[in-house]
């Protein structure tokens, strides 16, 4: 007699919105995203998403963040190797770009997913910094005029210099943008997390106590660089509280130096870099004169009137709260 054997239930994935997936979906507030990744990198990341949809296994978006991160390493790699007006460096720009994709598509699928968190957002911070030093240094190594000597280095440092205060600035901006313009929520209870128990952390293994150890390591270095950033230049931190304004007065007064803010953004700096990166073949300097131009003269000269812009526009709001006060 055959035995009565009852096929285990497939393993379940974690809990997701029960709605099909749509472009509109993988997208942040339309107006603080950037013209590039909204009419570029996000369509082509979608595209390569939409196959994970119904998949009985998916990576995970800390996965995706991995596996960009390690492209873009090797696109380094690549950059570093490759002969003058070699097809190799068409290969590193295509590699960037794949990596830059693979990196969308670990924000958009943790929207899907409802899987977003502050430590894949810390990772994503790490990895895009690690990935964008190590290849413009790759990059300044080979494509540095010769005759500019000693003069190079700092040309260099310029330009990751100025990389990072823009980055730093469209991420902060983007933040107290949606302080600005989100209506306030009732205050909820929340939960106290438990007490670790004693001598719990001396019991974690090397693994567990490295993965500590680099996410307060990268939440050590977002304080350090881009909140200091942010305070320096528009002069409030992002999470200041709302001032008591409408929040679709806040919207219509900010709505200006936010889209002004989007070209500052890593989307934009990165089309730039690999898109520098394949004029090596026609001309090996190329890629770090364009880099000059577009990101230390261009890129922070709109810095400097997005942030008098942006100023400004808090000065005003400001303004109307105090406004508001008085007539009540």
């Amino acid at each position: 007699m055959d035995a009565d054997v009852t096929a285990a239930p497939p393993p379940q994935r974690p809990t997701e919105p029960d709605r099909a997936w749509s472009y509109a979906r993988t997208l942040k507030e339309t107006a603080t995203e950037e013209l590039v990744d909204l009419y570029w990198h996000r369509p082509l990341a979608y595209m390569l998403l939409r196959p994970w949809e119904h998949a009985r296994w998916r990576p995970t978006p800390n996965q995706f963040t991995l596996a960009g991160g390690a492209l873009g390493v090797l696109a380094a790699v690549v950059a570093l190797a490759a002969p003058a007006y070699s097809p190799l460096w068409l290969l590193a720009a295509g590699l960037m770009l794949l990596a830059n994709l693979l990196d969308c598509c670990d924000g958009m699928l943790a929207r899907l997913t409802g899987q977003s968190s502050s430590r894949g957002m810390l990772l994503d911070g790490m990895i895009d910094f690690i990935v964008g030093v190590s290849f413009w240094l790759a990059m300044s190594i080979r494509t540095a005029p010769p005759n500019w000597g000693l003069w190079a280095v700092p040309a260099a440092l310029s330009i990751v210099l100025s990389i990072l205060i823009h980055t730093g600035l469209y991420d902060h901006m983007r933040i107290r943008f949606n302080v600005l313009t989100t209506p306030p929520e009732p205050p909820r209870a929340v939960a106290k997390p438990p007490e670790p128990a004693p001598g719990s952390a001396a019991r974690l293994g090397l693994w567990a106590r490295f993965v500590e150890w680099f996410f307060a390591f990268a939440q050590a270095f977002y304080e350090v660089t881009y909140t200091n950033i942010s305070r320096i230049c528009i002069g409030v931190e992002p999470a200041s509280p709302r001032p008591e304004v409408d929040p679709a007065v806040a919207r219509q007064l900010m709505v200006g130096p936010m889209r002004m803010a989007t070209y500052l953004g890593l989307g934009t700096h990165l089309v730039l870099m690999y898109g520098a990166t394949a004029l090596a073949v026609f001309h090996l300097q190329m890629p770090f004169y364009v880099a000059i131009v577009s990101v230390v003269v261009v890129l922070n000269l709109w810095a400097v009137f997005t942030v008098f812009a942006w100023r400004r526009a808090e000065a005003v709001l400001a303004g109307v709260a105090r406004a508001n006060r008085r007539d009540s």
